[in-house]
């Protein structure tokens, strides 16, 4: 692992990622969580060597709640050595302050800030987006519901309608949903579970479980069963969003050692955890409340970033730096409705292509990279002047000096 982990930070790499969240669906922890201090600081020792790079780590602040831990081992493996760390993420959801995990957090953050310590914490602007699906997610097990995961589970569609149409099943998954779910979970709460994409338009949509119970006269359980019997197996169901601390949030856009715009948008777009979600940051935070300036939203999304990451020729606009820049008007910019966007290829689609969850742009008015327009007057240009982007080379420099 680390001679390929060497192999990539010469070639280039951003730096290491890892996960000291994740347990699979069987309720078992992911290798990565059963690493000892000598693999981690087998790699730890490989990212020194490039004080370009950086350690990405996802830590625990919903489920098990072991970020602490996690933060403060990764400190005493790293003290010492030139290596930044972003662990991702600061607990901003309401819910979090009740369990105590957000005044650890942020105590463990001033401490190590207060050290000297490079260490900075990611953030994100907006809740993280769950859905339940039945072909191929985790969000049932990681709610501690693994009777309803037994569907998820099975290989076959026909062994998927079997189970959600058997009322022994439905009986043990609403025990499953009223009693095992974690109180966090929108899968405690039928309210909090919404129907928007039915893979054959049966319906309801656009109504919560809770709703569609009510008119059969049953539980939420049994309702969101016999929605996806009726709607089909492709159909997902989808969490309410958590509501956040704006004021943890504002602080954190503030704070020097702490990077936002955090979102899954690339690992799951069926999801929309991050497709448009950073235009949340202009059309909440600066125009509707006035809680930040235009300039630090522009910095939180841009320099910030790029700084963090030690792409040091580009994030501002200055002479000599590459001219990445956006031009928009602030009254024209909006967070757009959700839409399906089938663009994906899938060799199992009819077509070739399946669907992802995206958002209709801003508009911006011209995007330039490197100088040159990409898109302008909402069109695409046709050109592709983009360049491939490795941590600088001046931090290495200078450690080598």
């Amino acid at each position: 692992m680390a001679a390929l982990l060497e192999d990539a930070l010469a070639a280039g790499a951003l730096g290491l990622s890892s996960n000291l969240l994740d347990y699979d669906g069987q309720n078992r922890p992911i290798p990565s969580l059963n690493a000892d201090d000598a693999e981690l600081s087998a790699l730890i020792d490989v990212l020194a060597r490039y004080p370009a790079a950086t350690f990405q780590v996802i830590v625990d602040i919903f489920v098990r709640l072991s970020a602490p831990e996690s933060v403060e081992r990764i400190a005493r493996l790293t003290a010492g050595k030139p290596v930044r760390v972003q662990w991702a993420g600061m607990p901003v959801l309401q819910w979090q302050q009740g369990t105590g995990i957000t005044q650890k957090m942020q105590a463990i953050h001033e401490r190590l800030g207060k050290e000297g310590r490079d260490f900075w914490t990611g953030h994100a602007h907006r809740p993280p987006s769950a859905v339940a699906s039945l072909n191929h997610s985790l969000v049932f097990a990681q709610s501690k519901c693994f009777v309803w995961h037994e569907v998820v589970l099975a290989e076959t569609q026909e062994e998927k309608l079997a189970l959600l149409k058997d009322p022994e099943w439905r009986a043990r998954a609403r025990i499953d949903l009223e009693q095992n779910a974690i109180r966090q979970s929108p899968l405690a709460d039928g309210e909090k579970l919404f129907f928007y994409n039915s893979d054959n338009g049966v319906g309801p949509i656009n109504c919560t479980a809770a709703d569609f119970a009510r008119e059969l006269g049953v539980s939420y359980s049994d309702a969101m069963a016999e929605w996806y019997v009726r709607n089909g197996l492709n159909s997902t169901v989808h969490f309410a969003p958590w509501p956040i601390d704006d004021n943890i949030l504002i602080k954190l856009f503030h704070d020097p050692k702490a990077v936002g715009n955090i979102s899954d948008a690339g690992a799951h777009g069926q999801m929309l955890c991050g497709g448009g979600e950073n235009i949340l940051l202009f059309t909440k935070y600066v125009k509707e409340q006035g809680a930040i300036s235009i300039e630090l939203a522009v910095h939180v999304l841009s320099g910030k970033l790029a700084g963090h990451f030690n792409l040091l020729d580009r994030g501002e606009i200055k002479l000599g730096k590459k001219g990445d820049i956006v031009v928009f008007n602030l009254d024209e910019i909006g967070y757009r409705p959700m839409k399906k966007a089938f663009d994906v290829p899938d060799e199992h689609a009819q077509n070739g292509l399946t669907w992802r969850w995206t958002r209709d742009a801003a508009p911006m008015r011209l995007t330039l990279v490197n100088g040159t327009p990409t898109f302008e007057d909402g069109k695409f240009t046709g050109a592709l002047p983009g360049e491939m982007l490795s941590p600088a080379l001046e931090p290495m420099r200078l450690a080598a000096e």
